[in-house]
């Protein structure tokens, strides 16, 4: 929906209409603030704007200062929304504790849905999902074998500890030739390798027979793009075997 196809007053009645079928006495522009409603002493500011943007939230949050509930009300927007932008909107208001209401002014009368409401952030829940994703972190953090990426990246490829698993399942493969997937772990790969060869995201194998899988051109490219890391990731199995193995006892 273009920005001037309405006004942010045209928000103004559908928006008043439904607070006060709500039971609250509704007074516009109050105090600098858009819709001021009041039932039973509980005091919520509601902000009209044409876009959810984050000078509407720094302005929500001043407007906690003066309220119980603060909202914010946008039109509906005919244009689909960016879905991992949008999932992140709806967490930092639900974080802030701001309400979020849509209008839908194509319909007559207009439609007001409620998105988000204004309550108490959820804190153990959110401390819940935020030692999960600590976890993933730091496992993420202690698989990967150095610093191999810079800082800022956009649209490249990127070292992830996949990755790493991928090319030491290459490394592998170009020692040993076409392997099983059980033939490979037992030289030192890990534990998904069926999975990343069945998968085969970066294209660095091809099944040769059935459950044997080979090296592409692919894969011998990122080997040696890779070389030093390559070097790295084997020298690393190489250590673990030996760690198994023990040293070597003395010729008798």
């Amino acid at each position: 929906m273009s920005l001037t196809a309405h006004k942010e007053t045209d928000l103004y009645q559908p928006v008043r209409d439904a607070w006060s079928e709500a039971g609250y006495e509704v007074r516009a522009e109050v105090d600098d603030c858009d819709i001021v409603a009041c039932r039973d002493d509980i005091w919520v500011i509601i902000e009209l704007k044409l876009r959810l943007n984050l000078d509407v939230i720094l302005q929500a949050v001043e407007r906690q200062r003066r309220a119980d509930e603060v909202w914010i009300a946008v039109p509906r927007s005919r244009q689909p929304l960016n879905r991992s932008r949008w999932r992140r909107l709806i967490h930092l208001l639900r974080r802030l504790e701001l309400g979020l209401m849509m209008v839908d002014l194509r319909r007559q009368p207009a439609e007001v849905q409620i998105v988000l409401e204004a309550e108490p952030f959820d804190r153990e829940r959110s401390r819940q999902n935020y030692r999960r994703r600590q976890t993933r972190m730091r496992s993420e953090f202690a698989a990967r074998h150095g610093d191999h990426n810079t800082g800022g990246s956009t649209g490249r490829q990127l070292m992830t500890q996949y990755r790493e698993q991928a090319l030491l399942i290459a490394a592998l493969l170009r020692a040993a030739g076409p392997s099983s997937p059980a033939s490979l772990r037992q030289s030192g790969s890990c534990e998904q390798t069926q999975r990343i060869l069945y998968n085969n995201h970066y294209r660095w194998f091809e099944r040769s027979s059935r459950g044997v899988y080979a090296l592409t051109s692919e894969g011998a490219a990122a080997l040696d793009q890779h070389a030093s890391l390559v070097t790295t990731l084997l020298e690393q199995v190489r250590n673990r075997d030996n760690k198994k193995t023990g040293p070597a006892g003395p010729v008798v």
